[in-house]
């Protein structure tokens, strides 16, 4: 059963330097995925007005505007440094073998697509057993590195809906949800757990003031849910 508590209130951070980008992933994340390697379920999600930095935030300057060639890990956002810590705390572990895979959605108005497979388009919304819910035919992909999981990234990517606005030349018009799925096996006697880290990225808003909401223009929340 997933664990339900509240992990942080908001958290701003307005330059995006290679130490603010770790303490934003430390601060908001860190603990979120050990939650997940312990067989919990974990989002992260990023909200705020258009340009306040959230898909910066989400996946660092670096990998937002120059992509995959030419990476520099050091100025990776959360899904990033999510991921390679993921598989850093992976190696280390002994008596156990993983499986990993991961899932790219966008929600763009009321509409489901996979972005790791665009023709799958208006997928729908169930629930399963105990209350989980799920996106029948959504695309799920084995990875076995850090690149592997930032090359579906990428991947996916190309295929979100963004457009031009008064606030930002290039903004996300849609959710996105990136979802990577970690499933263990212990070799001694054969029990299994399995966690799930949720990584969010909502759409931005151009009238934030309006919307009343508790929190600040751009912030990140982790919770364990």
């Amino acid at each position: 059963m997933a664990r339900a508590q509240r992990l942080a209130a908001g958290y701003r951070y307005g330059v995006h330097t290679q130490r603010a980008l770790r303490a934003q992933y430390n601060e908001v994340a860190a603990s979120t995925v050990d939650d997940i390697l312990a067989g919990y379920n974990g989002t992260i999600f990023a909200y705020g007005q258009t340009g306040a930095g959230k898909s910066w935030s989400m996946m660092g300057p670096d990998l937002q505007m120059r992509g995959m060639e030419g990476f520099d890990h050091s100025l990776g956002g959360i899904i990033p440094r999510s991921t390679e810590d993921i598989f850093e705390k992976i190696q280390r572990t002994e008596g156990s073998e993983f499986t990993v895979q991961v899932s790219y959605l966008e929600v763009y108005r009321e509409t489901v697509k996979d972005l790791l497979d665009p023709t799958k388009t208006n997928l729908s919304v169930r629930e399963g057993k105990g209350h989980n819910f799920y996106v029948e035919g959504l695309t799920e992909e084995y990875v076995t590195d850090a690149e592997d999981v930032l090359d579906a990234l990428k991947r996916g990517d190309e295929n979100r809906a963004v457009a031009a606005t008064k606030m930002n030349a290039v903004s996300s018009r849609s959710h996105s949800v990136f979802m990577m799925k970690v499933n263990q096996r212990k070799l001694d006697d054969g029990s299994t757990k399995s966690g799930q880290l949720n990584l969010v990225d909502l759409a931005g808003s151009e009238k934030i003031q309006s919307a009343h909401l508790p929190w600040p223009p751009s912030c990140l929340l982790g919770l364990d849910i």
